[in-house]
């Protein structure tokens, strides 16, 4: 079989309210999640032995989520040939757009192409690997729940707005935003609201990410950040996941173009993208 490749598309939460840690020690979640077209590229063939590569050269090693995912569909299979897999990042690292999830979810998809595992393999797994992996699978627009493997499809997709992305220099742990967020003793995001939101988000209560002030805990940078956009955008920009990427809306791509042109210099990314209603596309 021939080299088979995938898009591995960002998630962005438009929201995220965190709740206090249950008995399994994770921090139950309510997030409005969103696909965007802004990817990664993976590319997977047979090999006379195992192979990993990545263009990001600090993943590029086994411990990669999106290998590790292709390990474990292929250990539920009956075949265990050698597979080479090859990694593009588009999407900057530990910068609260699941890049490392959707890249695992589309290591899973790709796997599917070359093994034969049981129904729903590819699910069990997302669960087991991570969280978001499960949404980067399914992709769209959706609630998440419980630790954010409860996915509700919400139809239809948004489709009145684009984003500008901004990721400042620096990145931030999602285990350590969620353990300063503990410490702070559980606070409550900034929400933006009403005409701030594009018609097809003000059907909901005003939308806020929780672990904000956590993150400005941890690095003084994300709120210089958000300051510097809100000023060059002249209007509300929120985080996404953990942090430290922010987002606005916009009418449409040409107008988040413009902004991400605009936005200050030393940002590690900046780019414009829209809903997408898949996770991953194979090419």
């Amino acid at each position: 079989m021939t080299e088979r490749n995938a898009l591995a598309h960002a998630k962005v939460n438009l929201n995220l309210v965190v709740q206090s840690t249950g008995g399994d020690g994770y921090h139950p979640i309510r997030s409005l999640a969103l696909s965007v077209d802004m990817a990664d590229r993976l590319g997977m063939s047979i090999s006379d032995e195992d192979l990993f590569e990545c263009s990001a050269e600090e993943l590029n090693h086994e411990d990669n989520l999106a290998w590790r995912a292709l390990v474990a569909y292929r250990n539920r299979s009956l075949t265990h040939r050698p597979i080479a897999l090859r990694l593009d990042k588009r999407l900057p690292i530990a910068s609260g757009l699941g890049g490392g999830s959707a890249d695992a979810a589309g290591a899973l998809v790709l796997a599917k192409e070359y093994f034969s595992a049981e129904i729903d393999a590819e699910l069990e797994i997302a669960a087991d690997l991570g969280s978001d992996i499960v949404f980067c699978l399914q992709g769209g627009f959706a609630m998440l729940e419980g630790r954010g493997n409860d996915v509700k499809p919400i139809h239809p997709m948004p489709s009145d707005f684009a984003l500008a992305v901004v990721t400042p220099p620096f990145s931030l742990s999602t285990g350590a935003v969620y353990r300063r967020w503990d410490e702070l003793g559980e606070p409550v995001g900034p929400s933006i609201g009403g005409d701030d939101l594009p018609p097809s988000m003000r059907d909901y209560p005003p939308l806020r990410n929780d672990l904000y002030p956590a993150a400005t805990s941890l690095e003084v940078g994300v709120a210089e950040w958000r300051d510097m956009l809100e000023r060059a955008w002249s209007r509300p920009v929120f985080m996404t996941g953990s942090g430290p990427s922010f987002a606005g809306y916009f009418l449409d791509r040409d107008e988040a173009n413009a902004a991400a042109a605009a936005a200050p210099a030393g940002h590690r990314a900046s780019f414009a993208t829209e809903p997408v209603g898949s996770g991953v596309v194979l090419l």
